[in-house]
């Protein structure tokens, strides 16, 4: 563990200190310095790196570059101590079961758990929170989201006696037990709608796109790809403010691997990352080019 600790802050100050890759290889300090032998091999300090670096330096350099954004961000206080003690104490963290199977991970104590795993993740959480504040406009043009209720029901008729209840004043919740039919995923609920919607009819996902008045939809809209079991829905736009529904747009696109990446290109850039060793270059050039952020020719 304590060697990875100390590969890890090395590739973090090759990586950040300008500059792109250019057949360059990084290395560490006292590279001759001799670590252990076996019989007439003897081995060194660079050894040792130049094997984690190739076994496990992307995903190691990935990790520390995120603890730096992490720490310039969303710097650990009170709060989010707060809530880490509280997810600590969540797992049962005096527990023999517990500590045995941290201890499986490499982590000595449920501190260094509390440090290494819990801390970073809340950091994580609340930089995506941060990234969609500060990333609104990119965000709301590239996926346009909007709240809306939406009650699936099974025919025409319902459909439309929804849609008469909720123009009568009956919420969209209690439209949905009325009206929606058994095992429906759309129940009345406010629900994020986005361009990552798939399992709404089309005609529907483009007029939530067109309205710009709050209000009930008019129309009834209807599964166009299936035959059987055909569902027919009840929709009312409930709000297109994307700063009123921040919160709500967080948690419906956080698990979007396409979001995820682009709150990293986002920091990354902000800090102007660049890469200096040509084995990290070449995989990420590979694997993440867009990370490479100084070189967007690469993600054309």
């Amino acid at each position: 563990m304590k060697s990875k600790k100390v590969i890890l802050s090395t590739f973090c100050a090759a990586m950040l200190l300008g500059g792109c890759a250019s057949q360059v290889n990084t290395k560490v300090t006292e590279p001759d310095k001799p670590l252990m032998s076996i019989g007439d091999t003897t081995i060194t300090r660079n050894d040792e790196y130049e094997l984690i670096k190739r076994v496990n330096g992307p995903s190691l350099m990935i990790q520390g570059i995120q603890l730096l954004i992490y720490n310039k961000e969303v710097p650990v206080d009170d709060e989010i101590k707060k809530e880490a003690d509280e997810m600590l104490k969540s797992y049962d963290p005096d527990s023999e079961t517990f500590l045995k199977q941290i201890q499986t991970y490499g982590y000595k104590d449920k501190e260094e758990y509390l440090n290494q795993v819990i801390i970073p993740s809340i950091q994580s959480n609340k930089l995506l929170e941060k990234y969609f504040e500060e990333n609104a406009e990119a965000i709301e043009e590239t996926y346009r989201p909007v709240v809306a209720a939406i009650i699936e029901t099974d025919s025409e008729d319902n459909a439309q006696k929804a849609i008469d209840a909720m123009n009568d004043g009956t919420s969209p919740e209690e439209a949905g037990k009325q009206y929606a039919r058994e095992g429906a995923n759309y129940t009345g609920n406010d629900t994020v709608i986005t361009t990552e919607t798939t399992k709404l009819p089309t005609r529907l996902l483009n007029t939530l796109n067109e309205t710009s008045d709050d209000g009930v939809l008019s129309e009834v809209f209807y599964d166009d790809t299936s035959t059987d079991d055909k569902a027919y829905y009840a929709v009312k736009l409930i709000s297109r403010d994307y700063n009123e529904n921040i919160d709500l747009i967080t948690q419906s696109l956080s698990s979007n691997q396409d979001v995820i990446s682009g709150c990293m290109v986002f920091y990354l850039t902000k800090y102007d990352f660049e890469v200096h060793d040509q084995y990290i270059f070449d995989y990420l050039k590979t694997n993440n080019p867009e990370y490479l952020v100084t070189r967007p020719d690469l993600t054309e």
